[in-house]
């Protein structure tokens, strides 16, 4: 569902450029998912300071890129 929505964006006539927003679209909605799924990690992210940023890891290289507020 959450790649649904870029398929009405014009990133479906660039198939290099939608497969790199989709996995990112994924990876958003699992750690969203991650973050909210469990009483005890909410409980942890709001009072312990345990954060849960989605990343994306590159097979080629073995480097993994954190986004929205990961790992500077």
């Amino acid at each position: 569902p959450s790649v649904a929505t870029l398929l009405e964006t014009d990133l479906r006539s660039d198939p290099a450029k939608l497969l790199e927003a989709a996995v990112r679209a994924n990876a958003r909605a699992s750690a969203d998912h991650l973050r909210h799924g469990s009483k005890i990690i909410e409980k942890a992210c709001a009072e312990k300071g345990l954060r849960i940023v989605p990343a994306e890891y590159f097979l080629e290289t073995g480097v993994v890129e954190f986004f929205d507020g990961g790992i500077e």
